[in-house]
């Protein structure tokens, strides 16, 4: 019965893809305006494959944090795809995360809060998502936080950081662009400093400072957006 049990999640595993969780993620964001409702949609056509990936990236780890989580729908992906995944997903945009907190489709295991990450206290971590939010703070902060992370992280844990690197110099300045775009123009995005992007050798040195196993996957072939997963040994 033990054996049937796990065969049927991972089955279920592994038809749910984004396309079909997509629908239930979709309905929470419904009749909340329809700039909302075209943003979900623009912004889930550009990420579904990388939420794919990042559930198999997580496997049965069940203690995640998603650290600028925005609307929330990454983290209500991963939750949708296992619901005793214990998820603590954070943003300092209070407006953003005023709906997430109200989606209505969650169980209890799904935790949305308002947080300067600056000043964010981190209980033990499986899985550590922070995507699109490092250049937002200044390096001291940068450093800061990631130690922090590192500290956090259970046996095994992963601490998975998305960003724009300044080593892909005309992919660069293509990021740059569009976040000059989100911060200002369209306001999508709050911007308290100047941004400070950062270089793969900032993350490489930081991982061999900490003793973590260091990773770098190109996300974009148009942006400079990369993946670094960074595993606790």
């Amino acid at each position: 019965a033990l054996r049937d049990y796990f065969g049927f999640n991972q089955f279920k595993d592994e038809q749910e893809t984004a396309k079909l969780v997509w629908h239930r993620v979709f309905y929470n964001y419904v009749f909340k305006g329809p700039i909302l409702e075209w943003y979900i949609k623009v912004k889930w056509k550009f990420e579904s494959k990388n939420y794919e990936y990042y559930n198999k990236l997580i496997g049965d780890r069940t203690k995640i944090m998603d650290v600028g989580c925005g609307y929330g729908y990454l983290s209500l992906f991963l939750h949708y795809k296992n619901e005793k995944r214990e998820i603590i997903a954070v943003d300092y945009d209070e407006e953003k995360i005023n709906i997430a907190k109200n989606v209505y489709d969650k169980n209890e295991n799904l935790k949305f809060s308002y947080a300067d990450i600056t000043r964010l206290e981190l209980e033990s971590q499986d899985v550590i998502f922070i995507n699109d939010v490092l250049h937002y703070l200044t390096e001291k902060d940068q450093l800061d936080f990631l130690e922090k992370c590192s500290r956090s992280l259970n046996e095994k844990g992963i601490l998975v950081v998305r960003d724009g690197i300044t080593d892909l110099i005309e992919r660069h300045n293509k990021t740059k662009l569009t976040e000059r775009l989100s911060t200002k123009f369209f306001n999508f995005n709050k911007k308290n400093n100047e941004f400070h992007f950062f270089s793969s050798n900032f993350m490489k040195l930081f991982a061999e400072k900490n003793g973590l196993d260091y990773e770098m996957q190109e996300q974009s072939v148009k942006t400079s957006n990369v993946l670094f997963i960074l595993r606790k040994k």
